[in-house]
């Protein structure tokens, strides 16, 4: 429950306070949604809907006391109305893509994502995240982040504690 605390800490600077944000998932699954962004035009979006059901819908159904309970359902009544879902298309190659951004800024939200779309004609996926990607991968692999982590266990002294019984055989 620590860990929320301060995710939905850091969520309400970027998304209430910062407001100046687009988020593209790499992995689409809201099929409907998707079935909208076919019927786009080249270089058209769509904005489709706040995000206050689809978060009350995960608090309503995660697992939490009740104190959790209640700061996560006030995070969605402030939050929910200001973070939006809208789709767009870059091009008629590519399939739409599904983006979040703040509902004042999510015009120049949709621009954005859709002008670095245009790059990958083929995809329609911004470009500067397939970089970020790249770079992260190939600086920070798979092996130095664990190890990472199993450094800052082992220094709070508990350097065993979330390794699977796998892991403890090295």
């Amino acid at each position: 429950m620590d860990l929320l605390d301060v995710s939905l800490e850091l969520l309400d600077r970027l998304i209430n306070k910062h407001r100046l944000f687009v988020y593209v998932p790499s992995a689409a699954g809201e099929r409907g949604l998707l079935t909208i962004g076919y019927a786009l035009r080249p270089l058209e979006y769509a904005i489709f809907d706040a995000s206050t059901e689809r978060m009350s819908h995960i608090v309503d159904n995660g697992h939490y006391g009740s104190q959790h309970k209640q700061r996560a359902r006030s995070f969605v009544g402030d939050t929910g109305p200001n973070l939006v879902i809208g789709i767009f298309r870059a091009s008629r190659f590519a399939p739409p893509q599904i983006f979040y951004a703040h509902a004042e800024h999510a015009h120049v939200a949709a621009l954005i994502a859709m002008a670095d779309s245009t790059l990958q004609e083929h995809r329609g996926f911004p470009t500067l995240i397939d970089l970020a990607d790249n770079v992260c991968r190939t600086t920070f692999g798979a092996g130095e982040f664990f190890d990472s982590v199993r450094l800052a266990y082992t220094d709070t002294g508990n350097p065993l504690q979330y390794l699977s019984e796998r892991e403890t055989r090295r």
